[in-house]
């Protein structure tokens, strides 16, 4: 990393956390004889390989996923690649997309999803950031993700049936009746009341 990025760095995260990154890092990545603090070197190899571009992602996102102390370094990383936080991947995950995302493929691939689904949430947490661990530590050495994958199935929806308006219904009852070689009933026609209810229709 050239060493006017990691001076710019410095600036901008300086302003970002105020005091606290001044305590965690000092106030410069260099020493008075112009020489790289131990901080200064280990930010600088820390984010050894990445372009400016990544590196601006990477602050814009501190300010959502860090909002009140600063990252780590390793984490500050994590960012810089578009790696979701944890607390990302819990929520897509209980959000049951779809669609998975390719991060949140990749840790299901190291996550046991009958335990994950059946223990108590104390050890579905560990499961899962187990397996987000693997996951990250995998993308920062510069692994692949797989291709997104199917997640849930949609809920199906309920359809209320539809009911046909009071002047359609007749008109659909003789047309069923028709249909079964029936004859049409008269608009009029009374109810069979005692003996001849119970006697049943004439053969």
């Amino acid at each position: 990393m050239p060493l006017r990025w990691l001076l710019r760095l410095w600036e901008r995260l300086g302003v970002q956390y105020g005091s606290a990154w001044e305590q965690d890092y000092g106030d410069s990545p260099v020493d008075e004889d112009g020489r790289l603090t131990t901080a200064g070197e280990v930010w600088r190899d820390g984010l050894f390989g990445l372009t400016a571009d990544q590196l601006h992602v990477g602050l814009q996102r501190s300010l959502l996923a860090h909002p009140e102390w600063p990252p780590r370094v390793g984490q500050f990383r994590a960012l810089c690649m578009c790696i979701p936080t944890l607390t990302e991947i819990r929520l897509e995950e209980r959000a049951r997309p779809e669609t998975l995302s390719p991060f949140l493929t990749l840790v299901r691939q190291h996550l046991d999803m009958h335990r994950y689904r059946m223990d108590d949430a104390r050890t579905s947490e560990r499961l899962l950031r187990e397996a987000y661990e693997v996951a990250r530590e995998h993308v920062l050495r510069g692994g692949a993700l797989p291709e997104p994958i199917a997640g849930y199935l949609p809920t199906p929806q309920q359809v209320a049936p539809r009911v046909p308006p009071p002047e359609r219904r007749q008109e659909l009852i003789d047309q069923a009746r028709a249909e079964l070689g029936l004859e049409a009933e008269p608009e009029n026609a009374a109810l069979p009341v005692g003996r001849e209810a119970a006697a049943g229709p004439d053969r």
